[in-house]
């Protein structure tokens, strides 16, 4: 049996049966979404978390320096000690 195209006359679209439960969804959504969202700030000085800037010399570990210190980052944003991470065992 060959299912019946659009535009043909034994064609059914379900579309027209969803449309009640997406106006209801749409609605309900509607009635719960925030009516203004607060502007973001144009900065935010995130410097407070940051490790210090350490010199590499010649071990070209900018990846493990860079590793430890987001790492350190985020320790020090939970209010946790940083447990200074030896960054060439990172590299």
């Amino acid at each position: 049996m060959v299912a019946a195209q659009p535009g043909s006359p034994g064609f059914h679209s379900p579309a027209r049966e969803m449309q009640p439960l997406i106006n209801r969804l749409n609605a309900q959504l509607q009635a719960h979404a925030p009516k203004t969202l607060p502007a973001p700030p144009t900065s935010v000085d995130l410097r407070q978390w940051c490790s210090p800037i350490e010199d590499q010399e010649q071990a070209r570990s900018c990846t493990a320096n860079a590793a430890a210190g987001v790492i350190e980052y985020f320790e020090r944003q939970r209010l946790r000690p940083s447990c200074g991470r030896v960054r060439a065992s990172l590299f």
